[in-house]
């Protein structure tokens, strides 16, 4: 399966929004975790949107660091090559990267970026209103097939255990295909996807993300990563399905890896 990240170097900075910097080596070691969680293809290609130059020597590093069966390329061309677009840019670059890249007709586009955000009165960031990004890229691509990812920080792409636990990668899409296909790549790395629900609810995972910047306003020591603990209490004595019917999409509900087996409601006590 062929694979393209598409990565930036630009600054994502706007009024009362986060800044983020990235140049150079930076914004290719970045795009190099993206491409080692996602790739297992025969085909990976890397795309940078803006000045890029497949036979800069920095290119060629991450190329040789990714796999002997990847090579760089423009974007476009990257693009047009591949099953599968990860569009590892800030969100201020998202529309212009992703509208540069042609047709996707039926391609699986992963978003793994967080809302715009900005600075509330009380110092604290909150999230722009308006759709959420995953959303907006699907309605640039209507024929694509978008999944959002909440992926943790790069050190934890390198280690999924560096914390003592996985975390989890909150996966949302309205393709079951798509979801399932990211939900094994995530598993195959070590980390623990999850079933988010449809697309629309990138938005929801856009609010861990301000939970993920509450310790870092507050200038704590330590930060965190997301893990969800499951339970089978609730869907032991809760019937949310008899009371709130089913879902639309009950009957075609993605299949994730198997994160282990759920306790029997016989060994639960109210």
């Amino acid at each position: 399966m062929g694979f393209a990240p598409c990565f930036s170097q630009r600054d994502a900075e706007g009024p009362g929004r986060i800044r983020r910097r990235e140049t150079g080596d930076a914004a290719l070691v970045r795009a190099a975790a993206f491409v080692r969680t996602f790739a297992s293809g025969p085909q990976t290609s890397e795309g940078d949107h803006r000045r890029f130059r497949p036979t800069r020597e920095s290119v060629r590093t991450l190329v040789a660091r990714t796999g002997p069966t990847a090579s760089a390329a423009t974007p476009q061309d990257a693009a047009s090559r591949a099953d599968v677009v990860v569009l590892a840019v800030p969100a201020d670059a998202l529309q212009e990267v992703t509208t540069s890249l042609g047709d996707l007709t039926g391609k699986v586009v992963v978003d793994p970026s967080t809302g715009a955000m900005r600075r509330a009165a009380d110092g604290y960031m909150e999230l722009v209103p308006g759709p959420s990004n995953s959303q907006r890229v699907q309605s640039w691509l209507p024929k694509a097939r978008v999944v959002k990812v909440a992926i943790p920080g790069a050190y934890v792409i390198r280690d999924p255990q560096v914390l003592g636990v996985a975390p989890t990668v909150a996966i949302a899409s309205d393709d079951r295909a798509a979801k399932e296909w990211v939900a094994r790549m995530i598993a195959q790395i070590g980390l623990d996807p999850f079933d988010a629900g449809p697309l629309r609810f990138a938005r929801a995972i856009d609010e861990f993300a301000l939970l993920f910047m509450v310790p870092l306003n507050q200038g704590r020591a330590d930060g965190i990563e997301i893990k969800f603990l499951r339970s089978s209490y609730f869907p032991c004595f809760w019937p949310v399905v008899k009371q709130f019917g089913p879902t639309a999409d009950a009957g075609n509900l993605a299949e994730f890896p198997a994160s282990g087996t759920p306790r029997p409601c016989s060994a639960w006590t109210r």
